[in-house]
């Protein structure tokens, strides 16, 4: 997600929110779909991104 956050052309689907390390999904599809690409996960959706965020420590 970082990278998607450090690239200002997915800034109508992700931006960083506050300085306290924060971020908005404001496409949480678009994210999820974007996200699948990098990870060569074509069937990534919001559910299963969200998922798996809950195990990232």
């Amino acid at each position: 997600l970082l990278e998607l956050l450090s690239d200002s052309t997915n800034a109508t689907c992700i931006t960083w929110e506050g300085t306290n390390g924060e971020f908005k999904l404001t496409d949480p599809d678009e994210v999820a779909r974007r996200w699948g690409e990098r990870k060569s996960k074509p069937n990534m959706n919001y559910d299963k991104l969200s998922r798996a965020l809950r195990y990232v420590e």
